[in-house]
């Protein structure tokens, strides 16, 4: 290949990579570079930025498609990213202590409150061994107190 057609096809690539990493960092996940290439550097560069964009995508669509179902009130679920590493695996595992607690407490509130409402309150239905933190904890204590001080 010419120099001239090679610089031509590496000013080619470089702007593909700089609009694909243009489009991450706005948001635009869905981005790929698509020009052909053969040289094996820039085949390379290619995979490096396509599989970024790859990772990236995967892991706000998990933590999004996680947020949601919480919100719509679906606890227990967990996001799962496959080969998840470093700050993506870190974001990944805080995002399913998070669900995998909030589920623990709703859950326990759940079942103390229910007990109640069968009319079965009494020290048996405290809330126990539930951990928590802040605004949850002041929620549980709260819950808690007003079923042991309930007439037996």
């Amino acid at each position: 290949m010419e120099p001239r057609e090679e610089l031509r096809l590496l000013k080619a690539v470089v702007s593909d990579v700089c609009r694909v990493c243009n489009a991450v960092a706005q948001g635009d996940l869905s981005r790929r570079i698509t020009l052909p290439v053969v040289e094996v550097v820039m085949v390379q560069l290619m995979n490096v930025v396509n599989d970024m964009a790859e990772k990236l995508d995967s892991v706000v669509h998990e933590v999004v498609h996680v947020i949601k179902e919480v919100n719509h009130g679906k606890l227990g679920i967990q996001a799962r990213v496959k080969d998840a590493q470093g700050s993506w695996k870190e974001l990944t595992d805080s995002v399913n202590v998070m669900t995998a607690s909030l589920t623990v407490q709703v859950r326990a509130i759940a079942a103390a409150t229910s007990a109640t409402a069968r009319g079965q309150p009494g020290p048996r239905q405290r809330i126990t061994g539930v951990a928590a933190a802040g605004e949850m904890q002041d929620l549980l204590d709260s819950v808690d107190n007003a079923i042991v001080g309930l007439p037996q």
